[in-house]
């Protein structure tokens, strides 16, 4: 109290006495930093024992939390987005195995992250793309950290779906790469529309060309 002076000491009395009674603590408060920003720090309040284990005192351990606050708020943040896009994410090992997905992942696909987690994407596949289909798209993650592209898969329910999908490869500090991430947006609606769209221009045209067919025949 003589150090700090009332106003410092006062909000952490409490503290102190607990301390003195055997119990650990810890508070965080904002502080200004040398640089002038303000972060946070953190105040831990530490018994001290004899060797018989009665409280003779105790100990204050501050230390500057500001940097691992921001870390957690980043991956507060980022866990948020994963969960909350609409698009299907799914993370996976170096060697394909799937380590997490995301809300819409089991909406678009229908399998929950139980029955996914642990398998290989090749669950999804639709069997509608050649085998050399698969090694170009590897070997250009492999060469570019990355590939993008329209692929057919079967949702749970055998349905199949088109997907726009995007691959990138993230690696460690050696280069190496340590795991694959895919994002994909089910635009099976959208290709069937464009089907649509192709086969009434198709009947438009032979529409077109019986018509002008007829009109050549009869000016002859």
């Amino acid at each position: 109290r003589e150090m700090l002076g009332e106003r410092v000491y006062a909000p952490v009395a409490q503290n102190i006495q607990r301390a003195l009674a055997g119990e650990e603590s810890q508070i965080t408060r904002p502080a200004r930093r040398d640089d002038g920003s303000i972060g946070a720090r953190s105040i831990r309040y530490v018994p001290e024992r004899d060797a018989a284990g009665r409280v003779v005192g105790f100990f204050v351990l501050i230390e500057d939390v500001t940097e691992r606050h921001r870390a957690e708020a980043q991956q507060r943040l980022a866990a948020s987005v994963f969960d909350n896009a609409a698009e299907g994410i799914l993370i996976t090992d170096k060697d394909n195995n799937i380590l997490s997905v995301n809300r819409a992942f089991t909406e678009i696909t229908g399998y929950s992250p139980e029955e996914a987690i642990g398998k290989n994407p090749r669950m999804l596949s639709s069997g509608w793309q050649s085998g050399g289909f698969y090694d170009a798209m590897w070997a250009s993650i492999r060469e570019s950290g990355r590939w993008q592209g329209e692929v057919w898969d079967r949702r749970k329910d055998g349905r199949p779906y088109c997907e726009l999908l995007s691959i990138a490869a993230i690696r460690d500090e050696q280069g190496e790469i340590a795991q694959h991430c895919a994002i994909f947006s089910d635009i099976t609606k959208l290709k069937l529309t464009e089907a649509e769209i192709m086969a009434l221009n198709a009947q438009l045209e032979a529409r077109v060309a019986q018509r002008t067919a007829a009109l050549d025949h009869a000016n002859k």
